[in-house]
């Protein structure tokens, strides 16, 4: 990584409602990492990104989804 991502992008295979802390980002100990809120992509509903408001150090990362619902 040559620096720090401003944001992360999650693409779902349906079109998805996010809610409130659905999608959560921890570093390779597990403490969670500062992220800003879900936005949908208006012209594509799969696509969720997340502003990174924290400057991310080069280790593994692991994204976590909850409550993340398909449109029906």
């Amino acid at each position: 990584m040559d620096h720090s991502p401003e944001r992360i992008s999650v693409l779902f295979a349906e079109p998805v409602e996010v809610y409130s802390e659905s999608i959560r980002l921890t570093n390779s100990i597990g403490s969670n990492v500062r992220i800003g809120k879900a936005v949908i992509d208006p012209t594509d509903k799969r696509l969720v990104t997340l502003p990174v408001e924290t400057l991310l150090s080069e280790q593994v990362y692991i994204r976590d989804f909850r409550n993340c619902h398909g449109w029906t």
